[in-house]
């Protein structure tokens, strides 16, 4: 069979999104990195200084963008910023106060990040810098470039918080390393950097105590208080269809479904029903598949009224239709029309699809009243008589008569919930999908150096590192 994984072999899926896989290998990668420098006996010498101030940087700016978006605040100037967090703020709020202690933190300039990517470092801690630069590029870069909607939300979000915190502890005790070199570099690197030597070691000995090293332990203190999940990989927002060649993509591909019809900005009434008939022809399949008939009776209803879902009484005029949403239901229905009642993963593919149906038919209605209202979609018109319009646009915040079509997808609603709890559980946990997108790594990049995972001790941790303001967080002994 063309979708049974027979060989033993890791299943041949889609390139995973650059996001998904680049930040976790990355961000870990960060932490690796920095605790090699840690342990070091010299971590910065002068010889590779201009090195040691672009894998500096790197990381503060890294460090900064993931602590504003976790946090949702905006970026501040560093000149409005106080000179260093006070004992108030560090009680208080200390993920503000780290937050203000990244953004205050000097960051000097060393070599471009281009050439850093194209030097030779001689082995040691030089080319623990440079991979440092590395590292923090691609994590950026796949952290600024994924859907945010990806990004670790409430329990995770602590979990990068934490990393974050602990990775600012190991920046603020480089600085002092950075400091003692800048005051033996030579006058050639004080030509290109444009600094003294004195001026740059004073810079960097007065950020080692200007308060990031408290306020990371104080937010690494509040968010050892809770569970500190591992975080999922960051999705690549989805542009465009994409094939499936394993079970366990269908939870994505049509997840791509929803998004794509998010995306999408003029669609046909002929195009858009053809998609909700698709998933009708899926309802089919999982009636066929299923191996809970429980999950086949609910399946069956809810096909029933997806067939009711009729094109009726829709017009446009638009030249052209975004057919990505229609073209990924067929890739789907291709995929699982191929699959037989025998495969070993033909009940979980089943569940899948009936578990998928709520977000479809929140994103399918979403569509067509974005297509009403944008005047898209015409319906006819209720004077016809008395003028020789007959078709008009009809917003939907203008009448609360909408058309038939969005009635009857609102119709879908019950019975697509229904299916969906039948369903139960996800059949294809996170981490089996993973594997199947990205196939096997050899070894796990170890994670930042946050200590081990301590067991809850306290409540006292608020859901998201965003609501830590104005509670108290964390009760003081005496």
């Amino acid at each position: 069979m063309a979708n049974d994984n027979s060989t033993g072999r890791p299943p041949q899926g889609p390139a995973p999104a650059m996001g998904a896989q680049q930040w976790s290998e990355s961000w870990h990668a960060v932490g690796h990195h920095v605790a090699r420098l840690l342990a070091a006996k010299e971590p910065v010498t002068p010889t590779h200084l201009e090195l040691t101030l672009a894998g500096h940087g790197a990381l503060i700016r890294l460090l900064r963008e993931v602590h504003r978006d976790l946090t949702a605040r905006p970026q501040r100037e560093r000149e409005r910023l106080p000179a260093a967090p006070s004992i108030e703020l560090l009680e208080r709020d200390p993920v503000r106060a780290l937050g203000d202690a990244l953004e205050r933190h000097t960051v000097s300039g060393g070599i471009a990040v281009s050439n850093v990517m194209a030097t030779r470092a001689a082995p040691g801690t030089s080319a623990a810098w440079q991979s440092l630069v590395k590292a923090a590029t691609l994590a950026g870069h796949a952290w600024r470039s994924a859907d945010p909607e990806s990004r670790p939300q409430q329990h995770q979000a602590w979990s990068v918080m934490a990393d974050v915190a602990a990775l600012s502890q190991a920046a603020a005790l480089l600085d002092l390393d950075i400091s003692r070199a800048a005051s033996r570099m030579s006058s050639a690197l004080h030509e290109r950097l444009a600094v003294s030597p004195a001026e740059l070691s004073d810079r960097y000995a007065t950020a080692a105590v200007e308060g990031l090293r408290a306020a990371g332990e104080r937010v690494l203190s509040i968010a050892q208080q809770g569970p500190l999940p591992d975080v999922g990989p960051l999705r690549q927002p989805v542009m465009r269809p994409a094939p499936l060649r394993h079970p366990a993509h269908v939870p994505d591909a049509q997840a791509a479904i929803a998004e794509l019809l998010n995306r999408s900005s003029v669609i046909s009434p002929r195009d858009f029903v053809l998609a909700v008939h698709a998933q009708a022809r899926l309802m089919q399949h999982v009636v066929r598949l299923a191996d809970d008939p429980s999950v086949a009776d609910a399946a069956k209803s809810h096909l029933d009224t997806l067939s009711r879902v009729v094109p009726r009484a829709l017009a446009t005029v638009e030249p052209r239709s975004d057919t990505r949403a229609l073209l990924q239901s067929q890739a789907v229905l291709s995929f699982v029309s191929a699959m037989q009642p025998s495969h070993k993963d033909a009940g979980r593919v089943a569940a899948a699809l009936a578990r998928s149906q709520p977000a479809l038919i929140d994103a399918l209605e979403r569509t067509a009243l974005r297509q009403l209202g944008s005047g898209s979609w015409l319906v006819p018109n209720p004077n016809e008589r008395a003028t020789s319009v007959l078709w008009v646009v009809r917003t939907p915040s203008a009448t609360a008569d909408v058309p038939d079509v969005v009635m009857r997808l609102r119709d879908t609603r019950p019975t697509a919930h229904g299916v969906a709890t039948t369903a139960g559980h996800n059949p294809f946990p996170a981490g089996e999908a993973r594997a199947a997108l990205a196939l096997a790594r050899l070894g796990q990049p170890p994670r930042a150096i946050v200590p081990s995972r301590l067991p809850s001790k306290s409540l006292d941790r608020p859901a998201s590192p965003r609501s830590v303001a104005g509670r108290p967080v964390v009760v003081l002994e005496p």
